[in-house]
């Protein structure tokens, strides 16, 4: 299968991405987090960084549900990840008080940094990313195996998707914190990849994000392989306790086609103003850290209700970004002073365009690949869609962290006004672009959002 092939079996035709006879090996599966071995460890309970990378990605809760009479542990992020794998992993380069300046991996599972390299790299990511920062910068990478285990090619598009809400999870705590973020998605990945000694055919970074003011630098033209040698390779061993691990040639081959050589800013495109429109009343403002807490995917926990316009405007505001280059669409059903329909939601204006009338939770339901979530209960299924043209790999790549960084904050959003989302794959993709008659955009990601039950588990904190 060629890579424009996979891409399109990839949205559209799911079933068909991975092997027919496809078996987990449950037993051999990875750890949810890296574990260096045998380099320096910062412990960070009593740090300010501490406390900032705690809330983007440590470990928050641990869980125990039962399913079908058999007891299931889990420990739990503020972040959602597909599966609760979480194929991603955090790296810092710090230059603040109480560290030696240089670069760390963030250990989830210890709540430590591990040192990788000592010194000072300013010039270094400044030609490697075409940014400079007064605090440090967050590198998210992907480990290509911790969710291919599982989800076989298909992980491929859970990757982009859970970077971009681990983006947006570093946004909203860095606001609460009071570091300022702003995510690049183009850079040198070799040389990014070389700065943290990761080998791309296993983990490869996906964005770069400054903490602090910083400029951004473009001016500026730079081999990769000359940037390269101007540090050393590092060699480093860490475990995930597979003792098996696949081959995955086409994660691999799309991964490599998709590495930059050259810097670009990708910038939002502005909407148009769309007729007939129907002007919402202003949103609420709402403090997303909050949502953190109570924030889970209710599956078959959604209860009948119905939703305010009040509710549904502070979820439409807050949730799109103003750089994004995404539409939230939705249906919506049971609303207050709202027919039901499908809409679209132009930000410019605060205001839904209504696309067609109607009642569409029987087509949505019969749109899911697995029925794990009754759509019928839910008041609010929205839709996040982009561009068709956008189907080069690079581009793919980070349309679906975008699509990530609003499905974060739309479940954000929810959980702070008492509700909860459920971000699905398992859909039909071309029945919502129907309803949406769409021509050059299609469908990403659905989220119904609604009330829900109380989840029955055993949870604790571990914060």
């Amino acid at each position: 299968m060629n890579l424009d092939a996979f891409l399109h079996t990839l949205h559209y035709d799911v079933d068909r991405v991975s092997p027919v006879d496809w078996e987990v090996d449950w037993d051999d599966a990875p750890l949810p987090y890296k574990l260096y071995r045998d380099l320096p460890v910062i412990p960070l309970e009593n740090h300010h960084i501490g406390q900032f990378l705690k809330a983007v990605y440590g470990l928050t809760h641990v869980s125990q549900t039962n399913e079908m009479d058999v007891w299931m542990q889990s420990l739990r992020r503020f972040v959602p990840s597909g599966g609760g794998l979480y194929p991603n992993e955090l790296y810092v380069y710090l230059k603040v008080e109480g560290f030696s300046t240089g670069v760390y991996h963030y250990d989830v599972a210890h709540h430590q940094l591990v040192r990788l390299r000592r010194g000072n790299f300013d010039d270094y990511i400044e030609q490697a990313t075409g940014v400079t920062s007064d605090i440090g910068t967050v590198f998210i990478s992907t480990m290509f195996w911790k969710n291919f285990y599982k989800y076989n090619n298909f992980a491929y598009r859970l990757q982009g998707l859970d970077a971009g809400v681990i983006i947006e999870q570093l946004k909203v705590a860095g606001e609460h914190c009071g570091y300022q973020t702003k995510v690049h998605y183009e850079f040198l990945d070799r040389a990014i990849n070389h700065l943290l000694g990761l080998d791309d055919q296993e983990e490869s970074v996906y964005a770069v994000v400054p903490l602090g003011d910083g400029d951004l630098n473009l001016d500026r033209t730079i081999c990769t392989t000359e940037l390269c040698g101007e540090i050393p390779a590092i060699q480093t061993k860490h475990y995930m306790r597979s003792k098996k691990v696949l081959d995955f040639p086409m994660i691999n081959q799309i991964n490599e086609a998709s590495l930059s050589e050259r810097v670009e800013v990708v910038k939002a495109v502005k909407s148009t103003k769309i007729e007939g429109e129907i002007l919402l009343p202003k949103g609420e403002r709402l403090d997303l850290i909050r949502g953190c807490e109570n924030r889970y995917s209710p599956g078959m926990d959604f209860t009948m209700g119905s939703g305010s316009l009040q509710q549904l405007a502070t979820l439409l505001q807050v949730t799109v970004l103003k750089e994004s280059r995404l539409t939230l669409k939705g249906c919506f059903y049971n609303v207050e002073g709202l027919p039901d329909g499908a809409y679209t939601y132009d930000r410019q204006t605060h205001a839904l365009h209504l696309q067609k009338v109607g009642d569409f939770r029987t087509y949505l339901q019969s749109g899911m690949s697995a029925h794990n979530v009754n759509l019928y209960q839910v008041p609010l299924c929205f839709h996040i869609t982009g561009s068709k043209s956008r189907n080069r790999y690079r581009d793919y790549r980070i349309q679906q962290m975008e699509a990530g960084r609003l499905v974060h904050r739309l479940l954000l959003a929810a959980s702070t006004l008492g509700m909860n989302g459920h971000p699905l794959l398992g859909f039909d993709v071309q029945l919502c672009d129907d309803i949406y008659e769409h021509v050059e955009d299609t469908t990403l990601i659905q989220i119904p959002v609604g009330p829900s039950q109380p989840r029955s588990w055993l949870r604790g904190r571990l914060f």
